[in-house]
C-alpha cells in the first residue's frame, strides 16, 4: 500500500483523505480482533499495518524542506531506537505464568 502511494503522489494523484481513512479502519479492525485469542495475530497484523499507513499518509501531504526532512527522520530514528530499548527488555516466548 505505501509503494502504490508513493507511485499515486509521483503520478500527482492525491489519495491522502482516502489513506487516512482506509488506516482509520484498519486500527479499528486491528482493535477488534484482538478481542480473542483465535483473531489476536490478524488483529496485531491489521493494528500495525494501520499504524503504517496513516504514518506515510501524513508524511506524503506534508510539505518538505531539508529541514523537516530532517526532523522528521531523526524524531522517528528516536523513537525506533526507544522502541527498540524497550522490546529488548521484554521476554520473549511465552513461556511466561499469568
Amino acid at each position: 500500500m505505501t509503494a502504490g502511494y508513493g507511485a499515486s503522489l509521483m503520478a500527482g494523484q492525491q489519495l491522502g483523505p482516502a489513506l487516512s481513512l482506509a488506516s482509520g479502519v484498519l486500527c479499528i479492525g486491528g482493535i477488534a480482533g484482538l478481542s480473542s485469542q483465535g483473531t489476536a495475530r490478524m488483529g496485531n497484523v491489521m493494528g500495525m499495518s494501520g499504524v503504517a499507513l496513516g504514518i506515510t499518509s501524513v508524511l506524503g501531504t506534508m510539505p518538505m524542506d531539508a529541514g523537516t526532512a530532517g526532523q522528521v527522520a531523526l524524531m522517528m530514528g528516536g523513537g525506533g531506537l526507544a522502541g527498540h530499548q524497550i522490546a529488548s527488555k521484554v521476554r520473549g516466548g511465552g513461556g511466561g505464568r499469568m
